[in-house]
């Protein structure tokens, strides 16, 4: 493997499917499945280099900020300029307020990458809310998350809040889940349930999903490079239908 110009490249190629796929600000391991998939010699022992050489790219001026997910990149906060209020204003006059879908319920999409939260808005119209652990037991967050979704459901006079749950395809999520690993997933469903009116539902990523896109099922996987290969709107038909929502164009 050789990380030069002409595999800076390949490696844009691979970017720019991404997007003529729907993702918006991929993760860096989506990039990496897209090569895998692109190229037989990517390999996933590979992704520690192609986040090193991302960065040199960018440290070298040849690669613009802002392209992929910054999962875990810190926090910040800035005072707008009025600009920006003006445009904040005009953003919020033009958004659809949360509505209820299947069973009167208010439905959530909980995952383990934060970096997967721009595209799932956009997948799913902005109707529906989604929210991350970054793959650690993190319950003060989801405390946040769960209290302000508690109260959205009562204001629209909802019965139940539910939450379809996708973890990793590794021995802290779905894999071999049912032989008591999973802990994280678990921790999570079971603290939700027993803290608020709410139902955790595990959509995966289960060993026949893996299987289903010639993944390894031996290997673990994580979700954004497990949904590369899924596809974008086979999963948000997935998702359209268990929730309930009307399926449109692209969804069928």
């Amino acid at each position: 493997m050789k990380w030069n110009d002409e595999m800076f490249e390949k490696i844009m190629l691979s970017y720019k499917n991404l997007l003529n796929n729907g993702w918006i600000k991929p993760p860096v391991r989506t990039l990496l499945y897209q090569l895998m998939g692109d190229y037989p010699d990517w390999d996933k022992k590979h992704y520690g280099q192609l986040c090193s050489f991302m960065q040199r790219k960018k440290d070298e001026g040849k690669l613009e900020y802002g392209l992929f997910s910054s999962s875990s990149g810190g926090a910040h906060t800035l005072v707008p300029t009025q600009k920006k209020i003006d445009e904040q204003i005009e953003l919020w006059k033009n958004t659809t307020p949360v509505r209820l879908h299947k069973d009167n319920c208010l439905w959530l999409i909980f995952h383990e990458h934060e970096g997967m939260i721009p595209t799932l808005k956009k997948m799913f119209d902005y109707e529906v809310g989604s929210f991350s652990s970054q793959g650690q037991i993190r319950h003060e967050h989801l405390h946040e998350v769960m209290s302000e979704a508690e109260e959205t459901l009562t204001e629209l006079g909802g019965d139940e809040i539910r939450v379809i749950g996708i973890a990793d395809y590794d021995i802290y999520g779905a894999k071999n889940i049912e032989n008591g690993q999973g802990h994280i997933i678990r921790n999570h469903s079971e603290w939700i349930e027993s803290n608020f009116t709410a139902t955790f539902i595990l959509y995966g990523i289960t060993e026949n999903q893996i299987k289903k896109v010639g993944l390894d099922a031996n290997d673990e996987h994580q979700f954004d490079g497990w949904l590369q290969r899924y596809g974008l709107q086979a999963f948000r038909r997935d998702i359209r239908k268990l929730i309930g929502m009307n399926l449109k164009g692209g969804d069928a």
